[in-house]
């Protein structure tokens, strides 16, 4: 089912075929949840508030990490629930996965996302991209550096494969 999460979120939870609501989100919402559910003696599994992290350990495969970040901040758009939005590095690797990471961002695709040769498709819609470059926005203002990436791609770029802006 595709819609906001206030459409589609009510009619799955009140659906009388979907017995177990599994979520992913912010605690008011999986509140909400969780007390029309538990109404209709419905099962829940709630991950509320976190913000999914990668864990890089001193001793860890690098490329493997590399690859493992750039698909959940990546793949579909980042549009996934458990999409990364965080990377913990250790300090010993932080340099040399920062360089990698940095220079593999930079190479992605953004385009058409029925294109085999795209690496990043569109968000789902407008109000999508303004909430994405709203946080990027505030981490730089909290102090966050800008290493690749930041500015939103006008409609004809979008239309076009292009190198991530």
């Amino acid at each position: 089912m595709q819609g906001s999460g206030t459409d589609a979120g009510q009619e799955m939870v009140e659906h009388p075929g979907i017995d177990l609501i599994a979520f992913t989100g912010s605690n008011e919402v999986g509140r909400r949840i969780n007390e029309r559910a538990g109404g209709l003696l419905k099962r829940t599994s709630l991950e509320m508030g976190g913000k999914n992290a990668i864990t890089v350990l001193e001793d860890a495969d690098l490329e493997l990490a590399l690859s493992g970040i750039l698909w959940s901040g990546f793949g579909t758009s980042g549009q996934r629930c458990t999409a990364c939005s965080r990377v913990i590095v250790h300090e010993k690797v932080k340099e040399e996965l920062e360089k990698k990471l940095t220079a593999a961002a930079g190479q992605l695709t953004l385009g058409n996302g029925l294109d085999e040769n795209v690496d990043v498709g569109p968000v789902i819609n407008k109000r999508a991209l303004e909430k994405i470059d709203d946080y990027v926005q505030i981490g730089v203002k909290e102090g966050a550096k800008l290493l690749c990436g930041g500015k939103i791609a006008s409609e004809s770029q979008s239309l076009e494969k292009r190198q991530l802006l």
